[in-house]
């Protein structure tokens, strides 16, 4: 429920219940998520007694072994900074769990469903090393460097952090034998002489590079059953084989080629943009992969809310990151309408997640791109026409109206901007008894729509006349 004020006025009594409400249910959902994340009870042998599994634990410790939402991971670890600089009873930062973390395998996964999206280990060790780089340089009670974990447990040089670690603190590379790592070196060496490898550990591994790209390439030694999207997971996923010596190669446009998949999973394509947030190329493919996954079960609603899921703050997150990239803000508000159906429906908020205020945004930032002003002028009218009154108030009280009338007066002779300015009107106008609207002064309001049904009359006029009985 949204807040509407008048002069005078205090909260109205429905909107204070449900802010207690919401509150309520807040409060309750993170006591969830920390019993969830809590070490399991074990018994005493002899006595029976039962006890916390470790005598000291940290939410952040127990969020990075575990594919926690990116989002969600984000939350907890801003708002317990504390612990990425404690050490629990086994001696290890956080850091150095995400560093060694394993995703789940069993005997009848495959290369396919049995691995942590490509991406994820990449997003959490970044998260960490932001909030505390110098947990780079720090070792466990065994003394591993967490670079030392991540090698040792074969996961991708890009998708697995070790690069990211190994940018942290290069330091910790001098504790580790190259020679056993034919994959690391080369990673290290891309673009390099042979002399600057750490150690002066050099030799000709060129050949055995050019032997596993042609076996990725479908030539001799490959498995031919792979399709395309197989041999490109089985390259950037954790579960993949990693040639024995420790890490698995992968490269740099990976997350690119992965999001374009046609099969992809939903969880993959937001992983990739949550772990590339500052790649403008990833985040504007994710959305438009978004945008077609989307499209192919839009006649399923189940499988649309799973999508909106994840996807919703994902979308919203590349907004956010790139302001100043029009493709990315015209692709993301096209995914957002796409997402508008699942509003309100389990945790998909298109206010709490930021979306709407988004919108308005790119709106703003943005006037004089038509593309961008059709797909936000679209969204918004799809939120609204899902979300009611609530969502037109939210709309609204973001200057929303301003920007739809401005997006009108700036491309008159644009048809679709013309076209989903006043469908976005008309839709908020839909609510002006439950809602709390700005009125639309006829002065200002009359021209405009005055010319976008005398230019599209077919395309604007039945809205325009609906409007014009609307106006002040």
């Amino acid at each position: 429920i949204s807040e509407m004020f008048f002069p005078g006025d205090n909260s109205r009594p429905e909107v204070v219940d449900h802010r207690n409400k919401y509150k309520c249910a807040a409060g309750n959902t993170w006591k969830i998520i920390e019993t969830m994340l809590k070490p399991p009870v074990v018994r005493d042998t002899q006595t029976g007694e039962a006890r916390s599994g470790h005598s000291y634990w940290g939410i952040v410790h127990r969020a990075v072994q575990m594919e926690t939402p990116p989002d969600l991971l984000r939350y907890i670890v801003e708002t317990n900074a504390q612990d990425l600089t404690k050490v629990d009873a086994h001696g290890n930062l956080p850091l150095h769990y995400a560093a060694m973390v394993k995703p789940p395998t069993s005997s009848e996964t495959t290369i396919i469903s049995g691995h942590f999206p490509a991406f994820y280990t990449k997003y959490v060790v970044d998260e960490l090393l932001y909030k505390f780089p110098e947990a780079a340089s720090m070792t466990n009670a065994a003394g591993k460097y967490p670079l030392e974990l991540a090698i040792s447990t074969g996961k991708q040089w890009i998708g697995g952090g070790i690069k990211s670690l190994y940018d942290a603190y290069p330091q910790a590379l001098e504790h580790i034998d190259l020679q056993e790592h034919a994959s690391l070196k080369r990673a290290l060496s891309m673009g390099r002489e042979a002399s600057d490898v750490p150690n002066g550990q050099a030799d000709n591994t060129d050949a055995a590079e050019n032997v596993d790209e042609k076996k990725e390439d479908g030539e001799e030694g490959a498995d031919n059953t792979l399709s395309a999207e197989e041999r490109l997971l089985r390259r950037v996923t954790s579960n993949a084989s990693n040639n024995g010596d420790g890490i698995i190669k992968d490269e740099q446009h990976d997350a690119i080629m992965l999001v374009q998949q046609p099969n992809v999973d939903i969880s993959e394509v937001t992983t990739s943009m949550w772990a590339h947030e500052e790649d403008p190329g990833v985040q504007l493919l994710g959305c438009i992969a978004i945008t077609k996954l989307l499209q192919k079960d839009i006649n399923d609603p189940p499988s649309s809310l799973r999508i909106a899921l994840s996807a919703t703050a994902s979308v919203v997150n590349a907004m956010k990151a790139h302001p100043n990239e029009m493709i990315v803000q015209e692709k993301a508000c096209g995914a957002l309408k796409l997402l508008a159906p699942a509003d309100s429906r389990r945790e998909v908020s298109m206010v709490a997640s930021g979306a709407v205020a988004a919108i308005v945004a790119a709106m703003q930032a943005h006037v004089g791109d038509a593309n961008v002003q059709q797909e936000a002028c679209a969204a918004i009218a799809a939120i609204v026409q899902h979300g009611g009154g609530d969502r037109a108030t939210v709309v609204a009280s973001v200057s929303g109206v301003t920007a739809i009338l401005n997006a009108i007066a700036a491309h008159p002779q644009e048809k679709n901007v013309q076209k989903e300015g006043c469908h976005a009107l008309l839709q908020l106008t839909d609510f002006a008894n439950t809602a709390s609207l700005p009125e639309l002064p006829r002065t200002q309001t009359e021209p405009l729509l005055t010319q976008a049904k005398e230019s599209f009359p077919d395309e604007c006029g039945q809205m325009v006349d609906t409007l014009m009985g609307r106006i002040s």
